[in-house]
This record gives C-alpha cells, structure tokens and sequence, in this order.
C-alpha cells in the first residue's frame, strides 16, 4: 500500500511564498519606481495607468 499525503496538507503553502512582500521592501520599490521615472521624465506627476519597474506609479 502506497502512502498518501493527507488532502489538509497537499497543496498548502508555506508561509512568506506568493507576492506578499514586507512592508519596507514595498516602500523601497515604490521609491525606487518614482526615481525611475524622475531620471526618465524630469518630473514626478505620473499620469494614471503609468508604471515603470514593474510598479504602478500613477495615481
């Protein structure tokens, strides 16, 4: 007879996995995107819908 992992635990996930991060990591990409997009634009007033680095930094 073959073992078999019990259905409460087959398919969890540890804790930390997916895309929730750390606050201050999300503070620092944020911050990093705005400076992306000041070196490439000269100004910080993002239109709606614009991102840069993978993060939304328009309002």
């Amino acid at each position: 007879m073959k073992h078999r992992r019990s259905p409460s635990r087959s398919g969890r996930r540890g804790r930390g996995r997916g895309r929730l991060t750390k606050p201050a990591h999300r503070i620092e990409q944020s911050l990093a995107a705005a400076q992306a997009y000041h070196v490439l634009h000269s100004m910080l007033a993002a239109p709606q819908g614009a991102a840069i680095l993978d993060a939304r930094i328009g309002q």
